[in-house]
């Protein structure tokens, strides 16, 4: 190896691990590690070098930084930091040119799982079928002669002049022009106003139009809540689930005590929108008052995105940070975020109850990157908990308690307590579920800025729905036919509220949510519509919450009445 040499080198320091490449100018590979850090950053890269110089010898390096965990090392050390978007976008851009860039849309934006899902006729639209070489990538990826045309920047608005076209035909209308087309010079003397509308925390900015006419027109609202058209004959809204049991959920007395042993704080996230009904009563019964973090918002969330370890991991995951913040700021003597390994046994026929890795765990991530104890004095208590056995439920909340002053007798009460509260509440949203339509997902997917107000949407257009955990049945039909691993607690429901689904009548259908896309998310769409006869549709608007909609052939006759597909679209147009 030549001495006093300079090579590029990229290291790369993500939440868990951390990778080092050198190459030399012609781009050709001389050196790579990759390995996890346990946290122990400056260690695990002092190793790395060390690597470096025992292989290389005395050579120079023109060194830049990324990766989520990255920042902090670059400041540090005086190094150049690069986001890890840029450094993506960069490689893919010399290294792959188009052919990655293709694929990763179609296989992690669009999740296909093999090419024939779309079909022997694709067509292409959209500006990007300018570019001959993206037509080029897609025509090798799929096997298929892709259609597009000349112009298909233009293909929107065409579609939309055709639609009027089609509309008016149907209805027998007769096209007339423009009448205001011989005085726009009057139409175009308008005023403008920038407002803000508080209908929701989307806080949206609105643009008022007040022609002089005195009539007046708003753009920019994501909604027509406040802002719009209401139109006439507009169906009877639906019920909107996700909002009766958010309220049912947390609308509780949190602070009964005058003189509480203390106050706890309870973050409004990820597994407590399952267990938050037995905490409160636990704690309420040990003679402690609760402080629940506020409803989730985007204020919120931007607040605390410097605290956030990883860029990739799932959006709920991302505002469990700020909802501890937020407590934080609200001053509570403790901050309770259990380890909850195992939930409820809701099935005997299941393999297991786990809990989603990052539900599980990511209390972890925030004390070490949060640090509460050390920088705010306010300890983050995270017993490990499981709700599979109740006797190791009980001695898992003796041992977190007894050491802070409650007795053991009140606490094994409260347990009790907690269970009854729990059981209580999916009754009553099993018995509020009993006539609805079935929509599924994850139990914080009712959490207003997760679901992205989908809900509400659905009950604009007169549906009904219910959560995968309220569908009216209780046993274990389909299980045994499932060729899965049913050892996660969520995905669970989904498979016994699809087999549900199948058994009913053709009005009844099945909408998932989907945040992320990790771990079982990436086998239910296999295993849905084998459950559910029929099609499996997939409605996708990133970097948002993905829509997969499931229905039976036979049921058209639902779907007219309540235009389903221009539900659908509405969604998308919201986003």
């Amino acid at each position: 190896m030549k001495q006093n040499i300079t090579y590029l080198a990229g290291l790369d320091i993500g939440s868990t691990t951390a990778k080092l490449v050198l190459v030399d100018e012609t781009r050709k590979l001389i050196f790579s590690r990759y390995q996890r850090h346990y946290a122990r950053i400056m260690d695990t890269v002092s190793l790395f070098f060390s690597d470096v110089a025992a292989q290389l010898g005395n050579c120079r390096l023109q060194l830049s930084v990324t990766g989520s965990a990255g920042m902090g090392f670059s400041q540090i050390m005086a190094l150049p930091f690069v986001q890890e978007v840029i450094c993506t976008s960069e490689a893919v851009r010399q290294i792959y040119p188009l052919t990655a860039t293709v694929k990763n849309c179609l296989f992690k934006v669009l999740k296909l799982i093999d090419m024939g899902e779309m079909g022997n006729h694709i067509v292409l639209q959209g500006g990007a079928g300018k570019n001959p070489a993206i037509v080029r990538a897609l025509e090798i990826l799929t096997g298929t002669c892709i259609t597009h045309t000349d112009m298909p920047e233009m293909m929107g608005a065409l579609g939309a002049a055709l639609a009027v076209k089609k509309s008016v035909a149907n209805k027998g209308l007769r096209a007339k022009g423009f009448a205001a087309l011989d005085r726009l010079d009057t139409i175009a003397d308008f005023k403008t106003r920038q407002i803000v509308c508080k209908g929701c925390e989307n806080a949206c900015a609105v643009t008022r139009f007040v022609f002089s006419s005195g009539g007046s027109f708003y753009s920019g609202n994501r909604c027509e809540k406040i802002f719009g058209a209401k139109g006439e004959g507009r169906p009877k809204k639906g019920f909107d689930f996700a909002d009766f049991k958010y309220r049912l959920l947390f609308d509780r007395n949190l602070a009964p005590h005058r003189k509480p042993k203390f106050t706890v704080g309870i973050p409004r996230c990820l597994n407590f929108y399952e267990n938050f009904a037995f905490w409160h009563a636990f704690f309420v019964h040990c003679g402690i008052n609760v402080t629940l973090s506020a409803g989730s918002t985007m204020a919120m969330s931007d607040a605390a995105k410097g605290s956030i370890m990883s860029d990739n991991i799932c959006f709920p995951a991302k505002l469990a940070n700020a909802h501890v913040l937020d407590l934080v700021r609200r001053g509570v003597d403790r901050i309770f975020y259990p380890l909850v390994m195992y939930e409820y046994e809701e099935f005997s026929q299941v393999h297991n109850t786990f809990n989603c890795p990052i539900v599980s765990s990511y209390t972890d991530v925030i004390d070490s990157s949060l640090d509460l104890g050390r920088r705010k004095g306010i300890p983050l208590d995270k017993p490990v908990i499981t709700f599979r056995d109740a006797a190791l439920l009980t001695r898992a909340c003796v041992a977190y308690l007894k050491p802070l002053g409650i007795a053991g007798s009140r606490i094994r009460a409260a347990v009790k307590k907690g269970l009854a509260a729990h059981k209580a509440y999916k009754k009553a949203v099993r018995e509020k579920g009993a006539r609805l339509v079935e929509r599924s997902g994850r139990p914080y997917h009712i959490d207003p800025l997760i679901n992205q107000k989908i809900p509400r949407i659905l009950t604009d257009f007169g549906v009904d729905f219910i959560t995968e955990d309220a569908v009216p049945d209780t046993s274990d039909k389909g299980f045994d036919s499932l060729q899965v691993l049913t050892q996660w607690a969520y995905p669970n429901r989904l498979y016994r509220a699809a087999s549900w689904v199948a058994r009913q009548p053709d009005h009844i259908q099945m909408i998932q949510l989907n945040s992320f896309g990790c771990g079982p998310e990436r086998s239910l769409p296999r295993f849905l519509p084998k459950i559910i006869p029929g099609t499996f549709r997939r409605y996708f608007k990133p970097p948002g919450t993905g829509l997969r909609f499931c229905h039976r052939r036979t049921g058209s006759r639902w779907r007219q009445a309540c235009g389903m597909q221009a539900m659908i679209s509405a969604i998308l147009r919201f986003w």
